[in-house]
């Protein structure tokens, strides 16, 4: 279907194998009138001499479209979207385009018509009215701009191309995509399942793929008949469907026991799902590829829980560079104090850090991305190793003398590095007594002698957490143990 007016086209080519190319036409009437609100971004150092231009990693946005074309049909039912437990891309571009409809973004701008279901290879070409070399502009992203993120920080590359004759602007993918599945993060056995090359699952020829970001927002800064240039742009929002059309929508909780707790919605077709970070620089955005942390076929992940006695969990969401225990570790605690005062503090990384996301995979290719969660909002939350050296500056030993000096509290770092006091759990039905060999020594080390002593252990847990362990007391009375 192809449908035009004086000032906008959209061409979407979905290029297939053997160089046979199928057009596909879709076009949108624009709004009329000038856009108020807005913001103005910085300028890509690619001139607008040149035809290409290359990615620049950035971070997803919000799913949300903006304001239709009257003409556009809405959905006739919500039936024909809702689909057993998930819902469609396009029934929630639809109602997030009533939502919007003629409204003014919270970043500014306005929103201009969306631009749905655009396949991986498609791509956008738009009609302009005037001839882009007699702007005198530098860069061609004075003229339009693709972004990952709806406050327009974090660009993604394009090859951009311009046919003066026709007047025409082309927008294809990326010749370095966001959210490639990393190969080396994933064991022989799951790799061998699906297409992959040395990096990649599923690899694409350079400029055939956008990855797996499922949404971008194309900023227009001029008008597209004159080219006078807008007071405030007018962003559309561009959706993008994977091979598998639905995408997971992920949300978090924490266990009992501390750990990380991942849901999403199931995917139809799915054949198992990737649970992936991403590594995410505030300066720069996404970073090109997903890293597996785990797979299943389930709609649920949950962190690994440690060995018994282990010290640390929850590795994968370690967010910290100094931690408040620092303070009472003789090796770090000189140069911490030097550094940041006599005051324990904890510092964690935001300018870069992790993203953690779900997709949906099968032997035909992937979905996109799920919406993100952000380390900053779950770190607080989530336990990844035993403060001890706090904990020993208030009364923890391995051994005890006496049953009155068991701490009654265990000190935990969290993944932001603040320490946290929590209660312990004393398992007493387990408590029994042992015969253990303890090797005696004088201050200085020299062995002094090597006894059997009958010892006490009791089993605990780190209230909230997912550390267990035991503690042992030499002196107890026997008769009354309970």
């Amino acid at each position: 279907m192809k449908i035009e007016n004086n000032l906008f086209r959209f061409v979407l080519e979905k290029k297939k194998k053997g160089g046979a190319i199928l057009p596909v036409f879709l076009s949108v009437v624009l709004l009329a009138g000038v856009f108020g609100g807005g913001m103005l971004v910085g300028k890509n150092l690619f001139p607008a001499k040149q035809d290409t231009f290359y990615a620049q990693d950035g971070v997803q946005g919000e799913n949300v479209t903006g304001t239709p074309d009257e003409s556009a049909a809405a959905p006739a039912a919500e039936e024909e979207y809702v689909e057993g437990n998930y819902v469609t891309s396009t029934y929630l571009a639809s109602r997030t385009i009533d939502k919007y409809k003629d409204s003014t973004s919270p970043y500014g701008y306005t929103y201009g018509p969306a631009i749905t279901e655009l396949g991986r290879s498609d791509s956008i070409e738009v009609k302009v009215g005037f001839d882009v070399a007699s702007l005198g502009i530098e860069y061609w992203t004075e003229v339009m701009q693709l972004f990952e993120d709806p406050e327009l920080t974090h660009s993604i590359g394009n090859n951009w191309q311009y046919d003066k004759e026709n007047g025409i602007i082309t927008l294809s993918p990326t010749n370095y995509p966001v959210g490639l599945i990393m190969v080396s993060s994933l064991n022989t056995e799951q790799a061998a399942k699906y297409e992959h090359d040395d990096t990649m699952l599923f690899p694409k020829d350079a400029g055939e793929d956008w990855g797996n970001l499922g949404t971008m927002y194309l900023a227009t800064y001029v008008d597209l008949e004159s080219g006078k240039k807008l007071d405030t742009p007018q962003v559309q929002v561009v959706t993008i469907k994977g091979e598998l059309p639905d995408t997971p929508r992920l949300t978090y909780s924490y266990t009992e026991d501390g750990r990380v707790h991942f849901n999403w919605t199931a995917v139809e077709g799915a054949e198992e799902y990737f649970v992936c970070s991403m590594s995410y620089y505030e300066d720069s955005g996404l970073n090109t590829f997903l890293s597996v942390m785990g797979s299943t076929t389930d709609t649920q992940w949950v962190s690994e829980a440690p060995e018994y006695g282990a010290a640390t969990a929850n590795w994968q969401f370690r967010n910290y560079r100094v931690a408040q225990d620092d303070w009472f570790d003789k090796y770090y605690k000189e140069d911490r104090v030097a550094e940041y005062g006599e005051e324990p503090v904890n510092v964690y990384n935001e300018d870069s850090r992790y993203l953690y996301y779900v997709i949906a995979v099968s032997k035909e290719g992937t979905s996109m991305m799920s919406n993100p969660i952000d380390i900053l909002d779950i770190q607080e939350n989530i336990p990844v190793t035993v403060a001890y050296d706090t904990w020993r500056a208030n009364g923890y030993s391995g051994r005890y003398d006496k049953t009155e000096d068991i701490s009654a509290y265990g000190y935990v770092t969290m993944a932001d590095g603040a320490t946290a006091m929590k209660l312990i759990d004393f398992n007493t039905d387990k408590a029994l007594v042992v015969e253990d060999r303890y090797i005696y020594t004088d201050e200085e080390g020299n062995y002094l002698e090597g006894k059997n002593v009958k010892v006490l252990k009791i089993p605990y847990r780190i209230e909230g957490t997912p550390f267990e362990d035991v503690v042992l007391v030499e002196d107890y009375d026997e008769s009354n143990l309970e």
